[in-house]
C-alpha cells in the first residue's frame, strides 16, 4: 500500500529473509533458488531424452533448448518479436541468434 507508514518500515505479513534463512545454517545447494535450478535442470533432460528417443522427433534431432524456442513461436500467443521471445524465456538474445541458426542447420539438414 502506497502512502501508509508502518512501524520502523515494517510491512505487515512481510516475510523477511531472516525468518526463512538462517546466516550460521544456510547452504547455498539447498537454497530455494539452488532447488529449483536442479529441478529445471532435471526438466531439461527429460525432455532431451524423450526429443531423442521419440521415433517422430528424433530425426530432427532437436535439443530441449531448441524445442522450447519452437514451442513458443507456435502457441497461439506467440512473440511479437525476437525481443519478445528473448525476454519470455529468459534468453540473451546473442544465444537466441545463435540457437535459430543450429535449428536452421537442423531442419536443413533433416529434410536433406
Amino acid at each position: 500500500m502506497r502512502g501508509v507508514a508502518y512501524p520502523q518500515g515494517e510491512i505487515p505479513g512481510a516475510v523477511h529473509m531472516g525468518d526463512i534463512y538462517d546466516s550460521a545454517t544456510y547452504q547455498p545447494c539447498k537454497s530455494l533458488g539452488s532447488l529449483l535450478s536442479r529441478v529445471r535442470m532435471e526438466m531439461l533432460c527429460a525432455l532431451d531424452h524423450e526429443l531423442s528417443t521419440d521415433k517422430r522427433l528424433a530425426p530432427l534431432e532437436m535439443s530441449a533448448a531448441q524445442w522450447i524456442i519452437i514451442a513458443n513461436l507456435a502457441g497461439p500467443q506467440g512473440p511479437r518479436s525476437a525481443a519478445d521471445l528473448c525476454k519470455g524465456i529468459s534468453y540473451d538474445a546473442g544465444a537466441m541468434t545463435r540457437m535459430c541458426g543450429s535449428v536452421r542447420i537442423n531442419a536443413t539438414s533433416s529434410t536433406a
